[in-house]
């Protein structure tokens, strides 16, 4: 196989595996009343260990706190940035090198074969949405997604969707 083709074939891996969407699960407190939650804050960002002071917003950090406010304000909760929230809102997002191996054989000529082993890599994301009871000073609510991530020019629509699809299951029995 050329070049040219294995290209091909890890950039049609690449979409369908963007097509498949986002794998998610939640758990939750069975203990807590969730119908007595109506507004949120997001929780203050840790810094990384060693560091002081605040911590410049970044582009990414934007991305998914107006993705979060949207699905959250459409499922009828209000951002509370000043005062006490019912909720506190945390997040996580982790990303992995990954890599597809695949082995096959193709015959040449009469009794000859050569084994052609390809590797597609890619990225794998996983966002992880943590709500937090400031009352109770613990999580009641822990929902996470796993992706393939798409291109830079699709990262609105892939962290739109992503957290589209882990708030669906918030709050629980909904």
């Amino acid at each position: 196989m050329n070049r040219t083709v294995i290209v091909l074939l890890a950039c049609a891996l690449l979409i369908i595996a963007g097509c498949a969407g986002v794998s998610v699960t939640t758990d939750y407190d069975e203990e807590v009343d969730f119908s007595s939650y109506r507004t949120f804050r997001f929780a203050v960002d840790t810094l990384k260990p060693g560091t002081t002071g605040n911590r410049p917003q970044s582009l990414l950090d934007k991305r998914v706190k107006r993705a979060i406010e949207s699905e959250m304000e459409a499922k009828g909760y209000q951002l509370r940035p000043e005062g006490k929230p019912d909720l506190l809102v945390a997040y996580k997002i982790n990303v992995r090198n990954k890599a597809d191996v695949t082995t096959e054989w193709h015959k040449y000529r009469w009794r000859t074969a050569k084994k052609v082993v390809r590797v597609d890599r890619y990225k794998e994301g996983t966002m992880v949405l943590d709500f937090i009871d400031p009352d109770l000073n613990q999580l009641v609510w822990r929902g996470w997604g796993t992706g393939v991530l798409g291109t830079p020019d699709q990262a609105d629509e892939d962290i739109t969707k992503s957290i589209r699809a882990i708030l669906k299951k918030f709050p629980p029995g909904d």
